[in-house]
C-alpha cells in the first residue's frame, strides 16, 4: 500500500509541477531601435519579457544603447512584463569585437562583468539576453565570460537567458548552457538574403520541432528552460540574385489576406496565422514559451501574430487550468 501511494502521491505532483509550468508559459518580444517608433502601439500586457536590441560594450566597458530605454521599462513594469537587455546581436561590428576580445580575457573580465550588471541595475532592468551568435562566439573566453555574468546576475536577484542557433550551438559548452535561466531558440533563416539560390520557407514546422529536440535531447537542456523562435517577417526570392526582406506588417499590407497563408505569389515565404497558431501550440505543450523576432515587425489588430498567440496561449491556459 505504500508503495501504491508513494506512486500515486508522485504522479499527482508531477501533474501539478506541469501545470504550473504551463500557467507560467512565457512569450517573449525582441525589440529592435529599427522600430522604436512603435512604442506607442505595443500592448505590454500580451509578453511576458521584453529583449531591448542590441545595446553592447564601448571602449570603456560600459554598455551602451541608442534609446531611451526608460520608455519601454516603464510601461513594461506597469503591466508586470521583464525587460532584458540583449547585447550582441548577429552581426557584430569588428569594433565591438575587439572590445569583446579585450573585455573576455581573465585580467578584464571581473571589471567588464561588473559594468554590465552595474547597468542593469542602474536601469531597472531585469537581466541581460546573451545573443552573442555565430563566429563571434569563437571569440576566446566566451563561455567564462557568460558564467561570469551569470553569477554576478544571480547574486544581485536579477536574470540571464541566451539567443541560440543550432547551426553554431556546438560553441557554447554545457556548462554555460546550465547557467542560463532559459535559452530562445532562433528557429528561422533556413535560407535567407544570403542564399538566393535556394528559395522556400525558411521557418517550417520542421525547423522548430528539430531545433527543439536537439536542445532538449542532445544537449541536454530541461524542455522548460527552452523557449522556441518564430519569425515575424518573410523573405521574397525575387531572382537568382536579389531577396528581399519584408515585416510582416508589410506582407500583410502589400497583400490583403497573406495572413492567413504562408506564401505570397511563390516566392515570398514567413508564417502566417495558422502556422503561428500550430507552433503556439506544439511550444506550449512541450517547451517553456515562445519568443519571436522582432515586435516591431509585427501586423496590428486581428492580423497581429503577438495578438494571434495570446489569444491561442490564453485559450491553452484555461483548457489546463480546468484539468487541476
Amino acid at each position: 500500500m505504500k508503495n501504491i501511494a508513494l506512486v500515486t502521491f508522485t504522479f499527482l505532483f508531477l501533474i501539478i509541477v506541469e501545470l504550473f509550468a504551463q500557467d507560467n508559459f512565457k512569450t517573449i518580444a525582441y525589440l529592435s531601435v529599427r522600430h522604436w517608433s512603435t512604442i506607442p502601439q505595443l500592448n505590454f500586457e500580451k509578453v511576458s519579457h521584453v529583449n531591448l536590441s542590441f545595446g553592447n560594450s564601448n571602449a570603456t566597458g560600459y554598455l551602451e544603447f541608442s534609446q531611451d530605454i526608460k520608455e519601454v521599462v516603464v510601461p513594461a513594469h506597469k503591466k508586470n512584463a521583464k525587460v532584458f537587455m540583449a547585447i550582441g546581436g548577429g552581426s557584430i561590428t569588428p569594433a565591438v569585437t575587439a572590445i569583446y576580445t579585450e573585455g573576455f580575457k581573465p585580467e578584464n573580465r571581473d571589471s567588464f562583468v561588473h559594468h554590465m550588471v552595474n547597468y542593469v541595475q542602474i536601469n531597472q532592468l531585469d537581466g541581460i539576453d546573451v545573443d552573442i551568435e555565430n563566429d563571434a562566439l569563437l571569440i576566446p573566453y566566451f563561455n567564462e565570460f557568460a558564467v561570469s555574468l551569470a553569477t554576478e546576475l544571480h547574486k544581485n536577484g536579477k536574470q540571464i537567458s541566451a539567443a541560440v542557433s543550432k547551426w553554431s550551438g556546438g560553441r557554447i559548452n554545457k556548462t554555460t548552457l546550465d547557467v542560463f535561466d532559459w535559452i530562445n531558440l532562433m528557429s528561422y533563416d533556413v535560407t535567407a538574403p544570403w542564399r538566393p539560390l535556394n528559395p522556400g520557407q525558411h521557418s517550417p514546422m520542421i525547423k522548430m520541432t528539430n531545433d527543439f529536440a536537439y536542445w532538449n535531447n542532445d544537449r541536454g537542456i530541461d524542455k522548460k528552460k527552452i523557449n522556441l523562435g518564430v519569425p515575424f517577417y518573410g523573405y521574397e526570392f525575387v531572382s537568382t540574385t536579389k531577396v528581399n526582406s519584408l515585416t510582416f506588417n508589410e506582407i500583410v499590407t502589400l497583400y490583403p489576406g497573406s495572413e492567413n497563408t504562408d506564401v505570397v505569389n511563390g516566392n515570398l515565404f514567413y508564417n502566417g496565422i495558422p502556422t503561428i497558431i500550430q507552433k503556439t501550440d506544439y511550444a506550449f505543450q512541450n517547451a517553456g514559451g515562445i519568443m519571436f523576432w522582432e515586435w516591431g515587425q509585427d501586423g496590428i489588430g486581428n492580423k497581429s501574430l503577438l495578438n494571434t498567440i495570446y489569444t491561442e496561449v490564453e485559450s491553452l491556459k484555461s483548457k489546463h487550468s480546468k484539468k487541476k
